[in-house]
């Protein structure tokens, strides 16, 4: 995955490599620095970048690896990114959550290239 902002300070261009079939131009709808689901009430997502709905109605973000609340515990491994783990979110190493999320502002673009 490699991340860059392009030409205008509001714009960032999202390559995520052959695990991606699609592209797509959407721009961030909310910021979190923490957030629950009511799926997963126990599980935190830190640095979430929330950019549009999936195709089965959920959320297409992107943001740090899930840990446990109670533990903090990560649900998943760094060696797990890039792994199809989900319904559509982009799960990051957290120095590339933390960057995206203090980067992007509501209504930043993002273009999204396979």
């Amino acid at each position: 995955m490699s991340l860059t902002a392009i030409g205008h300070p509001d714009v960032m261009r999202l390559k995520l490599g052959p695990a991606v079939a699609f592209s797509s131009v959407v721009s961030v709808l909310a910021l979190s620095l923490n957030t629950l689901t009511f799926a997963g009430p126990s599980t935190i997502w830190g640095c979430m970048v929330r950019l549009t709905r999936g195709s089965q109605a959920g959320n297409i973000n992107f943001h740090g690896i899930p840990a446990y609340e109670n533990t903090g515990y990560k649900v998943q491994s760094v060696a797990q990114l890039g792994i199809v783990l989900s319904g559509g979110c982009v799960r990051q190493a957290e120095s590339e959550a933390i960057w995206i999320w203090d980067w992007a502002n509501v209504r930043t673009k993002v273009v999204v290239l396979p």
